[in-house]
């Protein structure tokens, strides 16, 4: 947020807690503050209440505000509480997880109380870890959680849920719950970890610590304080919120070697995954350059400032190399150093990484060494002053003035420069625990200080170096007597072979350990393959069982046609009955008309001549030969034709099959138009009955596939049970 003298007072009444950097363009710790200070603006806008930092320029449009705050130097950082009513100078470290974790103290209490479901899962969804509280608001477990919120600081998302109704929807009470963020879900380890141990805070803040960031954690500038070393920061080559298939890919391939290669062995190594574009400066300084920051880049980092950058191209099998050879004590550590200068014949000395043990750290001399930057003003300022103290000191054989540029050479952490300048004083017997310097700067000032901490007095001749006091052992050494050379020799054997035996002992040890994994390995294995063949015999059951639930279903389906089939036949079964009823009884009418018309024909002739009745007679019966012979032939032909001729001559009514047939002749003779109509009556029946078989046939035929059917089904059945 810019302040400027027209909107300082306006904007400082819409907040109640507001951090202001008071700055000048042209200074150097302000550009040094200034990419800290944007990064712990960007972490504080997440935080719910969210906090506010700003600035203004005393140079230009703020010089009145800063007047009247007060501003002598630059930067300044004031925290203005409830509108300005209340104004704190700023006490805490100038790096951007030092102004995140100041700004957080005054935001309000450490842990944030939460009443409904809503806000869990609100609280649950950040990117970083969350720990939640649930239990009584008078109960012990909250007051011992409190105290652990407090101990253990505000670089921690903590809440609580009080409320009886939330916790009993919930399914939780009188416990401490530890939720990883989504994005950091694996199947190496839980989602979430509920504290078993005594509800006392110390155990609830050790559980915190050992938990938070799981095997593989997710490293930001803000967070990076709360990794224990030795640590193994993976740096990643995109950007974490735009792409989380990649962020998932490489963390659980990191997880699955650190618990392979760590974890399961018993080694130490906390492990975390970082933005790579978070971390340029520290990627810089193991010297990787940008050109190598499209791929991922693993550095290990110690306790006491060494670190152990991986050359390999990263892969998995390449990361499991390096931390077996780190293990092993055979990866070199790295050192960012300027090259070595050439020192001789020279009052200040000229420190660099590769040469700092043999100025420094040599116990014959007490060392006034400065560490400086090239762009600080102050360095640049007390710089001829410096040269004039190493010129008026350099006969002094007991005392070394040195300097050496700390932004381009990594030296150890207790001569870390919190600032430039800085400078330490070291006597001879205390050169890893130096004094920082916080006197004068004149040159007087130095003088006065060097003659009250020198080891030795100003003029005196130089003390024996290490080297000195290894050249006086060496020759001590050569004095001993041949009989003690040779007790120390037999009692040296004796201890190599009591080593030799107890270092077989372990190797058998070792070698049994390992068979005993062999033999678990292959029980899994084993255990797998069968898990894995009863999975597949277990599918094809259940297919086969699918397959035989189908031909069941179409089974009932043929079966369900049939019964269909049967009563459409049954149906036209009785329409045929009912027709050739129909046509019997028409038929019998017919024949009794043609009775009656004979009868009355017989009662009206008159008694004629005896030879014209003899000739009629012996018409009749000429045509009743011949009619017979006419049926005969049609017999015959009916018996050529097959069973369907002879199902229509089985039609009649028991009267003589000749009568009939006489009958049917002679009524055609005498009526054509009732020929003909019984002829197509006859082809009528003869179709019917066509029809009839045909249908008889189709039932037959699907009556002989539905047993195919069920079959085919025992068939599957049997399959099944085999």
């Amino acid at each position: 947020l810019e302040l400027t003298d027209d909107n300082f007072d306006k904007i400082m009444q819409k907040h109640d807690v507001l951090l202001v950097e008071f700055f000048a363009p042209w200074c150097g710790h302000c550009k040094r503050l200034a990419p800290e200070y944007e990064i712990a603006a960007t972490t504080l806008k997440t935080d719910d209440p969210q906090l506010t930092i700003s600035k203004i320029d005393c140079t230009s449009e703020g010089k009145n505000t800063c007047r009247r705050q007060g501003v002598t130097g630059y930067p300044t950082l004031k925290l203005f509480l409830a509108g300005g009513d209340k104004i704190l100078d700023f006490k805490g470290p100038r790096s951007a997880d030092g102004i995140v974790s100041f700004m957080r103290r005054q935001a309000g209490p450490l842990s944030k109380e939460l009443s409904t479901e809503s806000q869990f899962e609100k609280f649950k969804e950040h990117r970083d870890a969350s720990i939640i509280g649930f239990f009584d608001k008078d109960s012990d477990i909250h007051s011992e959680y409190m105290k652990a919120a407090t101990t253990i600081g505000d670089g921690y998302r903590m809440a609580h849920i009080n409320s009886e109704s939330l916790r009993k929807h919930l399914d939780m009470d009188d416990s401490v719950v530890l939720y990883r963020p989504s994005h950091l879900h694996s199947i190496f380890e839980d989602a979430q970890y509920i504290h078993k141990e005594p509800q006392k805070s110390a155990n609830i803040v050790g559980f915190i610590k050992k938990n938070i960031h799981g095997m593989v954690g997710h490293m930001t500038t803000v967070n990076k304080i709360q990794f224990t070393f030795p640590q193994l920061v993976v740096y990643l080559p995109f950007e974490f919120e735009k792409d989380r298939s990649s962020l998932s890919y490489w963390r659980n391939r990191i997880l699955k070697v650190i618990k392979e290669t760590v974890v399961d062995k018993g080694d130490i190594m906390y492990a975390a995954i970082a933005q790579a574009s978070d971390f340029i400066k520290e990627i810089k300084d193991v010297g990787r350059e940008s050109s190598m920051m499209g791929k991922p880049i693993a550095v290990i980092y110690t306790a006491n400032g060494k670190k152990y950058p991986m050359n390999e191209v990263f892969t998995p099998e390449n990361l499991i190399v390096f931390l077996r050879e780190y293990f092993e004590g055979k990866v070199e550590p790295f050192f960012r150093s300027e090259a070595v200068p050439d020192n001789k014949g020279k009052s200040l000395k000229v420190v660099v990484a590769k040469n700092f043990d043999d100025i420094v750290m040599d116990n014959s001399t007490d060392i006034f060494i400065e560490l400086y930057a090239p762009w600080c003003g102050h360095c640049k300022k007390l710089a001829p002053t410096w040269e004039k103290l190493a010129d008026q000191l350099k006969d002094e054989e007991n005392i070394v003035i040195a300097k050496c540029d700390a932004t381009a050479n990594d030296i150890p952490d207790y001569y870390r420069a919190g600032g430039f300048p800085t400078i330490f004083w070291a006597n001879g017997n205390s050169k890893t625990r130096p004094e920082k310097y916080q006197g004068g700067r004149e040159l007087e000032d130095f003088l006065a200080y060097i003659k009250n901490k020198s080891t030795l007095p100003l003029g005196s001749p130089r003390k024996k170096s290490k080297n000195d006091t290894e050249k006086t052992a060496d020759e001590s050494e050569d004095k001993k007597s041949e009989e003690q050379k040779a007790k120390e020799q037999q009692a040296l054997e004796e201890k190599l072979d009591k080593l030799e035996k107890k270092l077989s002992n372990s190797f058998n040890d070792i070698q049994d350990e390992q068979e005993k994994k062999e033999k678990k390995e292959n029980v899994e294995k084993r255990f797998n393959d069968m898990e894995n063949k009863f999975a597949d015999a277990l599918a094809k059951l259940k297919a086969k069982e699918d397959a035989l639930n189908e031909k069941e279903k179409d089974f009932e389906r043929s079966v369900d046609e049939l019964k269909s089939k049967q009563e459409e036949l049954s149906l036209k079964q009785a329409e045929l009955d009912e027709a050739e009823i129909k046509e019997q009884e028409s038929e019998d009418k017919d024949d009794n008309k043609d009775d009656d018309n004979s009868s009355d024909d017989g009662d009206q002739a008159t008694d004629e001549d005896a030879a014209s009745n003899e000739n009629k007679e012996d018409k009749d019966s000429n045509e009743g030969d011949n009619k017979e012979s006419a049926t005969q032939d049609d017999e015959s032909g009916a018996n050529g034709n097959g069973a369907e001729n002879k199902k229509d001559s089985s039609r009649g009514n028991g009267e003589d099959d000749t009568d009939k047939n006489a009958s049917e002749k002679k009524s055609c003779n005498d009526d054509t138009k009732d020929c003909k109509d019984s002829n197509k009556k006859e082809k009528d029946d003869k179709d019917e009955d066509s029809d009839s078989k045909d249908k008889d046939e189709d039932s037959k035929d699907i009556e002989e596939g539905s047993k195919d059917d069920v079959n085919d089904i025992n068939d599957e059945d049997k399959d099944s049970k085999d």
